[in-house]
């Protein structure tokens, strides 16, 4: 069983490099050992689920800093940028951008099609309707919070 420190640092590490193609050979050896069995196909959403799993919801909580604090922050300057510049199309292209990050970043299994396509309607809703990033990327950290509560048998209500 790995450590709060060492697993925080290596979700750090994956919420950095599972943007990059050579992410395969990058990853901390932590997660080369817990998700051996499926090493190709990590998720947010099974890192959390190891952090519940491990830590109950103190580490569900831990693990989301560590997966999405810089996505958040990200996503707060992209709502600045937006609303400070006057360009309809700058906008646009920048919300493009933030939709394709927050779906890439909240994806799931293929095996969670449903899942997927829900994340896929809102994101496109927020693309077509302008919502602030910001407040999108806090409603798609609770989806997956409560998703990975709920498959390590949580209650959620």
């Amino acid at each position: 069983m790995p450590s709060k420190s060492s697993l925080f640092s290596a979700t750090l590490q994956y919420s950095f490099l599972q943007f990059f193609p050579v992410k395969k050979n990058d990853l901390p050896q932590c997660f080369k050992q817990i998700f051996s069995d499926y090493f190709e196909d990590i998720f947010c959403q099974d890192i959390l689920e190891l952090w519940a799993d491990l830590f109950d919801i103190g580490g569900l909580i831990l693990g989301s800093t560590a997966l999405f604090l810089t996505g958040l922050l990200i996503m707060t300057a992209a709502d600045i940028i937006i609303f400070r510049t006057g360009s309809p199309i700058f906008s646009f292209i920048i919300r493009i951008v933030c939709g394709l990050y927050c779906f890439e970043k909240f994806k799931g299994k293929p095996s969670n099609s449903f899942q997927n396509y829900i994340i896929l309607i809102y994101i496109g809703a927020s693309i077509i309707w302008n919502f602030y990033w910001s407040l999108t990327m806090i409603f798609l950290i609770i989806f997956i919070n409560a998703a990975a509560y709920r498959s390590k048998g949580g209650k959620l209500c």
